[in-house]
């Protein structure tokens, strides 16, 4: 019997450095298509955004933040590989403890067994991938850094 679709919960997290952000490149294998996502991750029953951030971020990258600062929040309904998705994003920012992190020019880090490669781009620099959710863009040109 196949698993009936479900909304899920996320948190995203945007590092902003000198009119970038920390993103990471993906491809939807089942059409090819590239996109561009910030850094986070599922949140865990009992588990408020902001820690879901600070857990996600130390365990993809292994790094300690400050604490995150609510941005906002985005519904997602896409398709990826073939599948309906529907997801719900709290959109934060953050800061590395580590000042170091910003004069990597990439990032690297894993999600499972997966490899992240997360770079440092503006968001003029991204016209070759969408920066999704939708409306994530908008979203940090109403919220400038603080």
């Amino acid at each position: 019997m196949a698993r009936k679709p479900r909304i899920r919960p996320k948190a995203l997290c945007v590092f902003r450095h000198k009119g970038r952000i920390l993103v990471a490149r993906g491809r939807d294998r089942s059409n090819g298509a590239s996109f561009y996502r910030t850094l986070g991750g599922g949140i865990d029953f009992g588990e408020t955004g902001a820690e879901a951030i600070v857990r996600e971020i130390d365990e993809e990258l292994g790094q300690a933040i400050s604490e995150p600062r609510y941005l906002g929040a985005l519904e997602s309904i896409f398709h990826y590989r073939d599948k309906p998705r529907h997801e719900l994003l709290l959109i934060f920012d953050a800061e590395f403890l580590d000042p170091g992190i910003y004069e990597r020019e990439h990032v690297e880090g894993r999600e499972g067994q997966r490899r992240i490669i997360a770079r440092w781009l503006a968001l003029d620099e991204m016209c070759d991938a969408p920066l999704v959710p939708e409306g994530l863009s908008d979203l940090l040109q109403s919220n400038p850094c603080h």
